[in-house]
């Protein structure tokens, strides 16, 4: 098909299109512009027009090369002419234009959970006394037993749940058995069947707080915070003066984000025995109420969210719709509900920056993430 240089196109030349605009063909797409001879019509060969071709893109490489040399010289000159750093001399600050990361404050570190000390069992020889008025069977199963300890397993927790149902004088004996093999399982990542041990040595035991040290220490390990909560409260109920019961409660409130609460608690393990991990968790969450101070709190089904009422309350209710469209909705399609509740802290631009330390803009770069 022949086409009028530089004029309109009558037809597209791969459709058929009446009248297709100067441009493209608006049916198939096709771009008039390649069809186009490059040159006046006057006697060109093919041979020039393909060479024509082929020196069409070279000005713009040859201004891309130029510049990328020109910027790899001047940074090579930067490089060799910079001063080389004295490990003896130290250098003075500075002063011009600061990069986000010399911008922004360090990152506050993650606060460690509570290191308690090891839950110990009765000892021994405590175990042996306590056998040593059973019948003859039983005394010798008994002592046995105690004297493999702590290197007992599962079928041993059986043989002490036999005792205690004959004699209960020995349930020492079968809270140690539990916490044994409760250690073991945990070591071997079966949080579960820990979970089922520990919870078993709470109710054989009631008068003493050691097991429920141990569940929750590792209901903290497993990141259960309200049934780590539930074992430090029952701990404390057993003994009230008992520091790491409080410093664990604490940290399980400190993660439902009850500030509060978990300041509360803090203060008064620390009131038991100074510890520098629990000093610096209590001042992390005094750091969070002080940023939050003022705000308005809401506790609803699923989240637990905070926000300034007062200069923005049309907004928060707006938001704490959304906040549950959209978890019905996440939920219907993970067919998954999460058993604890959702913390959500909504800052505005000069507090979010109080409190993080960060841009503005970061803030924004957040919520694109989350969608």
């Amino acid at each position: 098909m022949a086409t009028n240089p530089g004029g309109p196109i009558a037809a597209c030349p791969r459709c058929g299109q009446a009248n297709p605009g100067p441009v493209a063909c608006p049916r198939c797409g096709v771009i008039f512009a390649k069809l186009r001879p490059r040159t006046a019509p006057s006697a060109t060969s093919s041979a020039d027009d393909e060479a024509e071709e082929t020196r069409s893109g070279f000005p713009w490489l040859s201004a891309s090369a130029v510049v990328l040399v020109a910027v790899c010289t001047v940074a090579g000159w930067r490089s060799l002419r910079a001063p080389r750093p004295n490990p003896g001399v130290r250098m003075a600050p500075t002063v011009g234009v600061r990069t986000l990361s010399q911008s922004r404050e360090p990152r506050e570190a993650e606060p460690p959970p509570p290191t308690l000390a090891p839950v110990a069992a009765p000892p021994v020889e405590v175990l042996q006394a306590e056998a040593a008025g059973l019948v003859d069977e039983d005394r010798q199963k008994a002592e046995s037993l105690a004297r493999r300890l702590p290197a007992v397993g599962p079928g041993d927790v059986t043989v002490a749940e036999q005792l205690y149902a004959r004699h209960p004088e020995t349930r020492n004996l079968l809270e140690a058995t539990l916490l044994n093999v409760a250690q073991d399982e945990r070591r071997r990542r079966r949080f579960t069947e820990a979970a089922v041990l520990l919870q078993r040595a709470t109710v054989v035991q009631v008068e003493v707080a050691r097991p429920c040290l141990a569940l929750m220490d590792m209901l903290i390990e497993t990141g259960d915070w309200a049934g780590a909560e539930s074992a430090a409260r029952t701990a404390i109920a057993r003994e009230p003066r008992n520091a790491d019961a409080w410093h664990g409660l604490g940290f399980a409130l400190m993660r439902q984000d009850r500030n509060t609460e978990a300041a509360e608690a803090l203060r008064a393990s620390l009131e038991i025995r100074p510890d520098a991990t629990a000093q610096a968790l209590l001042n992390r969450v005094s750091k969070g109420m002080a940023d939050e101070h003022g705000m308005t709190e809401q506790h609803l089904s699923h989240f637990h969210v905070r926000y300034d009422g007062e200069a923005h309350e049309d907004v928060g209710r707006e938001i704490l719709r959304a906040l549950e469209r959209h978890y019905a909705t996440l939920a219907s399609a993970l067919d998954h509900q999460p058993q604890a509740t959702i913390p959500v802290v909504l800052f505005s631009r000069q507090a979010y920056y109080d409190a993080a330390g960060a841009p503005v803009w970061s803030g924004g770069v957040y919520d694109s993430l989350d969608g």
